[in-house]
């Protein structure tokens, strides 16, 4: 009973690598909403602060997804940023 059930869990992993590697194709792009949140406040908030762009951050927005080892030739990260640094 053994070997048929190794045979069995061999031929369904090789039938299932295919239908794998096709669900693993990466997009392009994405579309996200960068702060939705910011559109969900009360009446109140609202009416004491303001729009202040909120539907704006809350709007979805298709955008591109940048792959670093593409892009022009491949791109290499070469240190981590720390900001800036004073001025002497």
């Amino acid at each position: 009973m053994r070997p048929l059930k190794k045979l069995l869990s061999v031929v369904f992993i090789t039938l299932s690598i295919p239908a794998i590697a096709q669900v693993q194709k990466t997009a392009d792009s994405i579309t996200v909403a960068i702060a939705p949140e910011y559109n969900d406040v009360s009446g109140f908030h609202r009416f004491w602060l303001g729009e202040s762009y909120r539907r704006v951050w809350a709007t979805p927005v298709k955008i591109r997804i940048i792959d670093l080892q593409k892009e022009k030739g491949g791109l290499k990260i070469v240190k981590l940023g720390v900001g800036c640094k004073p001025a002497l």
